[in-house]
């Protein structure tokens, strides 16, 4: 997907090059090595005789990014051989969580950054930690937690030779979608239930997922990965076990995991073909105003396009650097720049539905479309219920208890969920962000929307 969405900006912003899309593509993985190599780095050497690791490559330097998995504070985490999970407390929610996964190219790799963290303050207010890195940035990247031995590294094979004969919770179901269209929400809805364990935007599936299909390529900070299958399947299946491992005396009974988008849904869907899966969208337009208003460049479906644009040749990016020294209300008056924005928000937010319309080719039965403007009550009328097929036996006031989380707004706290802006969106779109809806998004939409299960009423109107 990565590399697709690359030659998708390649095409369009070099169409009068004298290189070729497939020199820039091949280009790339020599500039990617290199950037790796020229960023702040420590000595790899000393590296390797102070933990035990060999790399076995003839760069001689730890990487700042390979730096943020093995230390932190200034120290090397500790490397054991297993886990104590007699530390955790049950009764208050202390569990050994997975961070991260590194060292994947090395020859017993990979390895996972674990955490003693308390999930119970996740679950006690889903809205105040929307996603799963905020909860572990402020537990387990402390220097206490360090000093503490609550965050360590481990190999992945030596934990899992560990929790082997330890029982599972069921995996309830996984949320796609396309950004700013109410997948928190629905997150948080799940999340604030106690039998229920919820993954928000975790990192570690996702790394499998991109180490076994190489999309390495926009992002220089990571070396070229190197996975087979069967390593592959040993990642994924490892992760979903440390997320799911069951405990004596414990309420969770399943667990949701809410992915970054739809990106990898053909091939999650396909190795977990029993688990049903939702795929929640939006309006184009009013998703798009969300991700880049006028002019703004952080959001999800502009910074891949962004970073592909980086290298082309200077004389195809004079926009890309103009707009660095722009502030967002400016680019926004910036019709060009505002056009190519545009374009690479739309391709992005396609390449989401085709990945979701892929996935439920494979397996229509395990898969539904949900729009944004039948939340929230889609989610205790059909998704939870219905689709996800949660037994609701053992949960007392599970209904009260989700409509909780209605009421809180996870991205900004200060707006008032009471009142939809749907209508300011559209009204405030600037002209470069509907144009591109009509001609790219909106016949995607339209099928879409066709998909919607017909007993779902339309909630957010305006």
């Amino acid at each position: 997907m990565f590399f697709k969405l690359f030659l998708v900006i390649s095409l369009v912003f070099c169409g009068a090059l004298s290189v070729s899309c497939e020199e820039i593509v091949a280009s790339e993985e020599i500039a990617s090595k290199r950037r790796n190599l020229l960023e702040p780095q420590m000595d790899l050497p000393s590296f390797e005789e102070n933990t035990g690791l060999s790399f076995n490559r003839a760069g001689k330097k730890l990487s700042s990014f390979e730096r943020m998995f093995w230390q932190h504070a200034g120290k090397n985490l500790k490397i054991v051989e297993k886990i104590d999970f007699s530390r955790e407390k049950t009764d208050i929610g202390t569990i050994w969580l997975p961070l991260e996964l590194g060292g994947m190219y090395l020859a017993d790799g990979p390895y996972v950054k674990m955490c003693l963290m308390d999930y119970n303050v996740y679950r006690n207010a889903p809205w105040d930690l929307p996603m799963y890195k905020f909860i572990f940035t402020k537990q387990c990247l402390t220097k206490t937690a360090v000093e503490e031995d609550r965050t360590l590294i481990v190999k992945l094979s030596s934990i899992m030779d560990q929790i082997k004969d330890a029982p599972r919770l069921k995996i309830g179901g996984f949320i796609f979608h396309d950004t700013r269209c109410g997948s928190t929400l629905v997150a948080n809805q799940i999340a604030v239930l106690p039998q229920n364990r919820v993954f928000s935007e975790s990192r570690p599936p996702t790394q499998c997922l991109r180490a076994y299909l190489k999309n390495q390529m926009l992002d220089p900070r990571k070396p070229d990965l190197m996975m087979t299958r069967e390593m592959f399947e040993e990642c994924i299946n490892g992760v979903m076990a440390l997320f799911s491992r069951s405990r004596e005396n414990e309420t969770q009974q399943q667990i949701f995991i809410k992915f970054q988008n739809s990106r990898f849904a053909p091939q999650l869907t396909e190795i977990f073909n029993d688990v049903p899966w939702v795929y929640l969208f939006r309006d184009p337009v009013e998703v798009m105003v969300s991700n880049i208003g006028r002019g703004e460049t952080g959001g999800p479906c502009v910074r891949e396009g962004l970073a592909a644009a980086q290298k082309l040749p200077d004389d195809q990016k004079e926009w890309l650097i103009r707009a660095k020294s722009m502030k967002s209300g400016d680019r926004g008056a910036d019709h060009e720049l505002m056009e190519k924005l545009s374009m690479i928000c739309a391709s992005w937010l396609l390449e989401m539905d085709e990945a979701a319309r892929t996935a439920y080719q494979s397996n229509p039965s395990k898969g539904v479309f949900i729009d944004y403007n039948r939340l929230p009550n889609a989610v205790p009328d059909f998704l939870y219920t219905k689709h996800f097929k949660v037994d609701l036996s053992v949960a007392e006031n599970w209904q009260e208890i989700m409509e909780s989380a209605t009421n809180h707004y996870s991205k900004k706290s200060k707006k008032d969920i009471s009142k939809p802006d749907i209508e300011l969106k559209h009204k405030n779109a600037p002209p470069e962000v509907v144009k591109a809806a009509n001609e790219t998004l909106y016949p995607s939409y339209k099928e879409l929307s066709e998909r919607v299960p017909e007993s779902l009423p339309i909630v957010i109107t305006q």
